[in-house]
């Protein structure tokens, strides 16, 4: 029995048991099969230990990759309001003392770039001016149409920085990309250029012309699945209203006019007694149409629109193939077949990142929990990369927020995009320790002697003496390069552990980034007595 239990119930079997719903049931059976192992082999059961160990360290990974996909698209409504009381005081003031006047008074004209420029109606001209002309109606709208740009564009909280940060910042190109790169369908690039897949020219060395043909043909794929990425991400996931409508195919639509802002004003004006009763009901409007219309056609149009474009581009690729009469050379054929329902499943993934958050949905957790659950992520999306950083924590018991997975997980595709080497090579280390009045995370790699030296340097070195400069965090929204103004902004709003210091060693083979947080040691029983 105890072999049965032990080398057949394992994990890697049970997991396709038809009397699990998820693989969290099945490992949460594989660690009471463990604890029962425990007590009928107890020699073994240091063995058993680790294995529960590793079980519940893989259910933590696998908790907190959830929670952040569950919270990609968040903007902190609270923080928004905050910021906005004070400025929004004297223009509320001015529109409740326009509104009265209008009342009382009349007027036909106001402009919300000047304190005072209200017109009095003439009484005999009441009836032919146009209620879209009515002054509070009109400072109501300059209220309405600040607090959605800040909803919108705010660098510190708004959406526009969240999609940046946690979407187009490689993450939805490097999914759909995984999706291929694990069935071999696409090519890497060297100087910009697509190269033939080293292991399939092996396999077809015997047939030149034939190989010439399927690498072009895998080449051609390639970068019609990268053209096609890379729209969504620059054109699709991009956020287009009256103030920027250079963003003609942007998916999130935020037009507003007269014809929505005016039934708006006459139903929710008697509520607008206060500054913050006015926000609530603007941003409670901003939310709801973000959540009712805007996430809910981005879901659609994910797992409709854009699956057919993929599947169009699968389907082409198949009939060229089967030209070829290629047999099975490589698993090729069935690898496409296989990428068709494969991308659709990760589409659907996808779509659910599309779910408006606006309550923090962090938590707390052990540093190396974090670290792994990057580690995992970055390894998911990055197929052909299997990263097995060491982890050297040499410090007490650290925790934060899980926004720290963004952060790692840069610096961890930074390692597998600029260091030039290929998959096998790669040599990763992470270092935990403390020093003085901080705790250091240390991220170490090797790197490939191509690497330009010169002007790498040069560029940290720029980081490194801007680091604490946050007049320019609006560029976290510009896509490319890598990455360290996203951590800034990341570091600063979202994981609320601003770091002091960063610095670097940046040698002919290798790299370290070290990132330097602030630390407070905390107060032990024996200290807490002591005073």
């Amino acid at each position: 029995m105890i072999y049965f239990l032990q080398e057949v119930c394992k994990i890697s079997t049970i997991r396709y048991s038809l009397e699990f719903s998820s693989i969290e049931s099945a490992e949460q059976e594989r660690h009471a099969i463990c604890d029962l192992l425990k007590e009928i082999d107890p020699k073994n059961s240091l063995n058993y230990d680790r294995e529960i160990s590793d079980l519940l360290r893989i259910g933590a990974v696998r908790k907190v990759i959830k929670e952040v996909d569950e919270g990609r698209l968040y903007v902190n409504i609270e923080n928004l309001k905050n910021q906005q009381l004070s400025n929004l005081k004297e223009s509320f003031t001015r529109y409740k003392e326009i509104e009265y006047i209008s009342k009382e008074k009349g007027l036909i004209g106001f402009n919300s770039s000047k304190e005072r420029n209200w017109i009095k109606v003439n009484i005999h001209q009441k009836q032919a001016y146009s209620e879209l002309d009515d002054p509070a109606y009109l400072a109501f709208k300059s209220i309405y149409v600040e607090s959605k740009e800040r909803f919108l564009f705010s660098k510190e909280y708004g959406l526009d920085s969240s999609l940046s940060t946690r979407i187009r910042h490689g993450a939805l190109k490097n999914h759909i990309r995984s999706v291929f790169e694990k069935l071999n369908l696409v090519t890497s690039k060297a100087d910009n250029v697509y190269i033939d897949k080293l292991k399939l020219q092996d396999l077809l060395s015997h047939d030149p012309e034939l190989n010439y043909r399927v690498q072009n043909l895998l080449k051609s794929f390639s970068k019609k699945i990268d053209d096609y990425t890379t729209y969504i991400v620059n054109n699709l996931i991009q956020i287009k209203n009256e103030r920027h409508p250079e963003n003609k195919d942007g998916l999130f639509n935020y037009y507003s006019d007269d014809e929505i802002l005016w039934p708006f004003y006459q139903e929710y004006k008697e509520r607008f007694d206060s500054v913050d009763a006015i926000l609530d009901v603007v941003y409670n409007d901003l939310i709801n149409y973000t959540l009712r219309s805007i996430c809910i056609g981005i879901y659609d149009f994910f797992v409709y629109d854009i699956n057919e474009k993929y599947q169009e581009l699968i389907e082409e690729l198949q009939l060229e193939l089967r030209e070829l009469d290629l047999g099975n050379y490589f698993g090729l054929l069935p690898n496409v077949i296989k990428s068709s329902t494969d991308i659709q499943a990760e589409l659907e993934v996808i779509a659910q990142w599309f779910t408006l958050t606006t309550t923090s949905s962090s938590s707390l957790l052990d540093i190396e929990t974090i670290i792994n659950a990057s580690i995992e992520l970055t390894n998911k999306i990055n197929p052909n990369f299997c990263l097995r950083p060491e982890i050297i924590n040499n410090c007490d018991p650290v925790i934060g927020y899980n926004d720290l997975i963004f952060v790692f997980n840069i610096l961890l595709n930074n390692i597998i995009q600029h260091s030039n080497l290929q998959p096998h090579e790669v040599n990763v280390s992470i270092n935990l320790e403390q020093l003085g009045k901080y705790f250091i995370v240390t991220f170490k790699n090797n790197i490939c002697s191509s690497v330009n030296y010169d002007r790498n340097k040069q560029k940290l070195e720029l980081v490194k003496q801007n680091w604490n400069n946050h007049d320019d965090i609006e560029r976290s929204n510009t896509e490319g390069e890598s990455g360290y103004d996203k951590i800034k902004r990341l570091l600063l709003y979202e994981a609320q552990a601003k770091t002091d210091m960063f610095d670097y060693i940046f040698g002919k083979d290798e790299v370290r980034i070290s990132l330097y947080f602030p630390y407070n040691k905390p107060i032990t029983n024996e200290e807490s007595s002591d005073n």
